[in-house]
């Protein structure tokens, strides 16, 4: 199956979502910014970095990024990946 060859976690595809009021601005950096991941891998890093002065929540969905024949970007949700955990708070300047 081609999703398969092609599963790649990037950081459109790790979509991080923010559990804080709207009107607050995130200062977060993600690295690495994609990971691919091999055939028979088990387990990859992903770092999320609070740069700002404020806790912050986080949500982490996985996703299979593939380009349709007409170069179109698809996602679609991961059933063979999981984030670990896929909620998470994050303390002012933690990881």
């Amino acid at each position: 199956m081609p999703t398969f060859r092609f599963l790649t976690a990037a950081i459109a595809a790790l979509c991080v979502f923010l559990a804080t009021d709207a009107a607050e601005a995130q200062a977060l950096t993600v690295l690495p910014v994609a990971i691919q991941m091999a055939a028979g891998q088990m387990a990859a890093t992903l770092t999320v970095r609070n740069e700002g002065d404020s806790e912050t929540a986080l949500q982490v969905r996985p996703f299979v990024w593939s380009q349709a024949p007409r170069g179109d970007d698809e996602l679609k949700p991961a059933i063979e990946l999981m984030a670990s955990p896929p909620l998470a708070n994050i303390a002012a300047g933690g990881t």
